[in-house]
């Protein structure tokens, strides 16, 4: 991993908070920021390792947003100077500290991995096999007879356009049932002033005929048996990593992707840590019901 722009305007902001460094807060490293971080190691080497100041001027960055972190209250593992997953997770919580960010608890259980409605894996020659093959001719004719609407329990402004919104998501007929009753579970956890407060009903996409983002094959979508919630704040890319990270990997969205979960649907945000605003009704390589 790299130190990230904004990473590198922590540590010169953390420093300039402590009265070592007097410089721009530019994300720029150089001679000035390398000068501060210098005194700022030399002043806490007692947690360093012994010949730490030999080290290459990045791992000696990393050494401080690692100290800076830990020093606000966010374990990033041990100073060594190495960049990690530890490192990168106290650093996005510490840099939104300093941005006086609300910090998003992360919640740590393991997705459901269950498939009471046998939903195949999401290989091509297994989605066709179980729900019909999408394109031909250049469209989707042989799926789009079996699209039938699902009513959503509440409003759904459209979230690339809050003016108008929907009031139902377009589903292939085998998983409408399965999405009937995790709109009851939902609806059963959620007042509807907590929905729209975590944006749960903030609606991203269901039935379309297209091609996966930047490949060949047909999505998910097109065989009508996927849903994206909130992709404005929940992109294919962001991880609970990147700061800000996914709306709906907050805590408090845990009983929303359950009543997915329960019925067999698979979470790309939940069980591979990216794309948080999809899930499908059809299973992927994290689950062990995939098909190898």
């Amino acid at each position: 991993m790299e130190l990230r722009k904004s990473e590198a305007k922590a540590i010169q902001r953390g420093l300039k908070d402590l009265g070592i460094y007097a410089d721009e807060i530019d994300g720029d490293l150089g001679g000035n920021s390398l000068t501060a971080a210098n005194a700022y190691l030399l002043a806490n080497d007692a947690r360093l390792p012994s010949g730490y100041s030999a080290w290459p001027n990045k791992r000696k960055f990393v050494a401080c947003i690692q100290m800076l972190s830990a020093d606000a209250g966010f374990d990033p593992g041990v100073i060594d100077g190495w960049l990690g997953t530890d490192t990168r997770n106290a650093s996005t919580l510490y840099i939104r500290t300093l941005d006086g960010l609300e910090i998003i608890n992360v919640f740590e259980s393991d997705p459901i991995d269950v498939n009471p409605n046998n939903w195949p894996s999401d290989k091509a020659s297994d989605l066709n096999a179980f729900y019909g093959t999408p394109r031909k001719n250049n469209n989707c004719s042989a799926i789009e007879p079996r699209i039938v609407k699902v009513d959503s329990p509440w409003r759904m402004p459209l979230d690339w356009n809050m003016a108008q919104s929907r009031s139902f998501f377009k589903v292939h007929e085998i998983v409408a049932p399965s999405l009937e009753r995790i709109l009851a579970a939902i609806e059963a956890s959620y007042s509807e002033s907590e929905v729209n407060q975590l944006g749960l009903n903030r609606f991203s996409g269901d039935y379309v005929c297209r091609k996966i983002t930047g490949g060949t094959r047909m999505s998910t979508h097109a065989y009508g048996i996927a849903i994206d919630f909130y992709g404005s704040k929940n992109e294919l890319k962001r991880t609970t990593h990147d700061t800000p990270p996914p709306t709906l990997a907050h805590a408090d969205c845990q009983a929303f992707w359950e009543a997915f979960e329960n019925e067999g649907w698979y979470s790309l945000g939940r069980a591979q840590n990216y794309d948080w605003m999809h899930v499908q009704a059809a299973k992927g390589r994290a689950s062990r019901f995939y098909s190898h």
